[in-house]
């Protein structure tokens, strides 16, 4: 009985010991890659080296990894980058935001209409994503609900909004919601 015992007890102890050392193992293989750090040096190659096809190609590969690039930017020609590097960007990322939010409308005058923005993005307008202020129920001489109904309508380019603390009344409501997965696509 107790050589049975004995014999369970070592057999239990490197039982462990292999487990632990298996674990060790993997734990070096799934420690976690400076992804956001390799991506924005494979994007500043790529600003240097527009028709270089290699880094083209590195980024497509972290992109079918299921990696995401997305960039903001600034609305118009100020600051950097801006609406003016948009041609050259978004054949290269998987979204950009364009960060005017209260400035840009889907009524507003000139470059800060929604339509203009779009414009601006040509024909990858798909990867354009409209920056939404999460602190106002109405801007520009709309009300969310208006901005939201005119991207909705356009059916081309995303959204995002600016401050996750969602202080606004308006953006708390179920429909604004409802609308927002709308123009995502995830329901009809």
């Amino acid at each position: 009985m107790i050589s049975r015992m004995m014999t369970l007890l070592v057999a239990a102890f490197v039982s462990s010991a292999s487990f632990e050392a298996g674990a060790m193992f993997m734990w070096n293989q799934t420690q976690q890659v400076p992804i956001d750090r390799l991506f924005t040096n494979l994007q500043q190659r790529l600003m240097r080296d527009t028709n270089n096809f290699e880094l083209t190609y590195d980024l497509a590969r972290l992109h079918a990894k299921g990696r995401h690039l997305i960039v903001d930017t600034f609305s118009y020609k100020w600051n950097a980058p801006n609406q003016t590097w948009w041609k050259e960007l978004l054949p290269h990322v998987d979204g950009l935001t364009t960060m005017g939010y209260e400035e840009l409308g889907a009524t507003a005058p000139e470059w800060r209409s929604y339509a203009f923005q779009k414009s601006a993005a040509g024909w990858l307008a798909s990867r354009l994503m409209v920056g939404l202020p999460a602190g106002r129920n109405e801007w520009r001489g709309n009300t969310l609900t208006e901005h939201l109904r005119w991207l909705k309508k356009d059916g081309k380019v995303g959204v995002s909004f600016w401050d996750a603390q969602i202080p606004a009344e308006a953006w708390r409501k179920a429909e604004v919601w409802k609308t927002l997965g709308e123009i995502r696509g995830r329901t009809k």
